[in-house]
C-alpha cells in the first residue's frame, strides 16, 4: 500500500489549509486452509470448488480537502474523496466539518459525511471460506441445521456499501482535565453482513449479504484526568440508542450496546512509558437467535524510546486469557492471550 499527501496553505479571500492526496492499495488473499487442499469439493451453491485459492488486485483513491479560517475561532473542512475499485467503479464521497472554539478550552464541532466501502476480497469472493465451530451457524437453525460447524463463504454479488453521516459535539481540554461527549447518526445502504444459505452435500452455509437499509445512532464520550504529573487516566466509551436493519426491523449483529475502553498510563521516565488498559464490551446480538455476554479484556504495555527516532514496544494482550459464551452454549471467538515485541524507527 503506498499513501501520499502535499499540503499547501494560500490565501484567497481566506486564509486556508488546501491537502491534495493519493492511495494505491494491492491485495492479495491465499486461502489454502480450505481450498485447493482436497477439503470442501463444492462451493456454497452447491458448485464444484475452484481448486485455485488465489485472488488478487488494486484500489486506488484520490482526495482533495480545503480548511478554510472564517473567522479566528472559527475553521470551516471541506473535502471530497474519490475511490475506485476494478469491480465497482468509481465513487464520491463528499464531507463538510465546522469547528467553533466559543472560548478557551472549549471546542464545539459538527459536521456530515458520505462514505464508500468496498466489500474486502475475502467478502466478494466465492474462495474465501472460513470455517466457524458453531456461533457464526446459528442462523442456519430455522432451515433445519441442529449442531456442529458451518463455512462462511465471500458473495461475488456483493454491492458496495455507502454510509451518510452527521455528528455534533462539544470538547473542555485543560492540561489536567479533558472531557468531550459526541451524538452521531449513520445511515447506510447495503450494509454488509452474514446470511443463511443452506445444506449442500451435506455441507453447511452462510455468506456475506448485503442489508438494504440499516442505521446506527448514539453518543461519544471521553474523559482524560491528569492524577498526577506523571500518572495520566483515560477512559472512552459509545453507547448506543439504536442499531438496526432497517429492511427488517431487526438488532445489528455484533454491535454491542455498550463498549468502555480506560486506560491508566505512566510516565515512568522521559523514555519509559507503561500502560494497563482494559476494553468492556457489552451483550451485542450474535446471531439472530443468541446473545453475546458482556465481557472484559485487559491488556498491559511498554514503550521505551531508545532515541529521538527509534521506540521500542512491548506488551500483553488478554491479560487473563479471557474466553467468551453467548447465551446458547457457543463459543464467541475473541484472540487469546499474546505477547508482542516490535520496533518503530522514523526517518
Amino acid at each position: 500500500m503506498a499513501d501520499a499527501s502535499l499540503d499547501m496553505p494560500f490565501t484567497l479571500g481566506l486564509a486556508q489549509m488546501l491537502t491534495i492526496g493519493g492511495q494505491w492499495k494491492h491485495e492479495k488473499l491465499v486461502n489454502t486452509d480450505t481450498i485447493g487442499t482436497g477439503g470442501i469439493p463444492v462451493d456454497a451453491t452447491g458448485h464444484p470448488m475452484d481448486t485455485d485459492p488465489k485472488v488478487s488486485g488494486n484500489t486506488s483513491a484520490l482526495f482533495v480537502e480545503d480548511q478554510l479560517t472564517l473567522q479566528k475561532n472559527l475553521l470551516l473542512t471541506l473535502g471530497l474523496r474519490a475511490d475506485h475499485h476494478k469491480d465497482y467503479g468509481t465513487h464520491y464521497s463528499p464531507r463538510g466539518y465546522l469547528v467553533w472554539h466559543p472560548a478557551e478550552n472549549w471546542t464545539l464541532r459538527g459536521g456530515i459525511s458520505r462514505g464508500f466501502r468496498a466489500p474486502s476480497f475475502k467478502e466478494n469472493s466465492s474462495k474465501a471460506v472460513t470455517y466457524s465451530r458453531g456461533r457464526g451457524c446459528n442462523s442456519l437453525k430455522p432451515l433445519g441445521y441442529t449442531s456442529g460447524g458451518c463455512y462462511m463463504a465471500g458473495n461475488p454479488d456483493l454491492k458496495p456499501e455507502t454510509s451518510t453521516s452527521s455528528e455534533i459535539g462539544v470538547e473542555y481540554d485543560t492540561p489536567v482535565l479533558g472531557a468531550g461527549l459526541t451524538y452521531f447518526h449513520t445511515n447506510f445502504r447495503n450494509k454488509i453482513q452474514y446470511e443463511a444459505l443452506g445444506e449442500y452435500y451435506g455441507y453447511w452455509w452462510t455468506r456475506q449479504a448485503n442489508i438494504e437499509r440499516a442505521r446506527t445512532q448514539g453518543l461519544e464520550g471521553s474523559l482524560r484526568i491528569a492524577l498526577t504529573r506523571d500518572l495520566e487516566w483515560t477512559t472512552t466509551g459509545t453507547y448506543m440508542f439504536e442499531a438496526k436493519n432497517r429492511t427488517t426491523d431487526e438488532t445489528l449483529i455484533d454491535t454491542p450496546k455498550l463498549s468502555l475502553y480506560s486506560a491508566l498510563q505512566w510516565f515512568a521516565t522521559d523514555r519509559l512509558n507503561l500502560q494497563l488498559s482494559a476494553n468492556h464490551t457489552g451483550k451485542q446480538l450474535g446471531t439472530k437467535t443468541s446473545y453475546v455476554k458482556a465481557y472484559t479484556t485487559a491488556d498491559f504495555s511498554a514503550n521505551f524510546n531508545v532515541a529521538d527516532n527509534v521506540t521500542l514496544r512491548a506488551g500483553l494482550t488478554n491479560l487473563f486469557n479471557k474466553r467468551i459464551d453467548s447465551t446458547d452454549g457457543y463459543s464467541f471467538y475473541i484472540p487469546r492471550r499474546e505477547v508482542y515485541v516490535g520496533m518503530t524507527a522514523r526517518f
